[in-house]
């Protein structure tokens, strides 16, 4: 998938009934800078600017790359940059040898083979 190739009127779902807003179907909320600026300033008051800063990295680190692999190395392995796990198998993308073909943990029995022997 090539950033050219993404619409986003396609993959953006805005829901007012509900008022939920979904980008390639996962739950998304929409803040207003100044309401953040003022959360990370609460923070950094009540626990101090390093402590802080280690709440919001990671904040950030789950708001962006969840399974480690940058957009471009996504387009190139051809896994999906907004699903952390691209096959649906549970190990994600940049744990995953085979980010592409659904794989069965070892722990699921048969080595984690899928197929039955017969």
């Amino acid at each position: 998938m090539k950033a050219a190739d993404l619409d986003l009127l396609e993959l953006l779902d805005l829901n007012p009934e509900i008022g939920s807003i979904k980008f390639k179907n996962r739950r998304m909320l929409l803040w207003d800078a100044d309401a953040f600026g003022i959360l990370r300033k609460e923070l950094i008051d009540s626990l101090g600017l390093e402590r802080a800063r280690q709440i919001l990295r990671r904040f950030g680190f789950a708001n962006g790359y969840r399974d480690g692999l940058t957009t471009g190395d996504e387009v190139a392995l051809g896994t999906d940059p907004f699903n952390d796990d691209s096959d649906g198998d549970g190990i994600a993308d940049d744990k995953d040898p085979k980010p592409l073909e659904y794989n069965l943990p070892p722990s699921a029995g048969m080595g984690g083979q899928a197929g039955l022997k017969l």
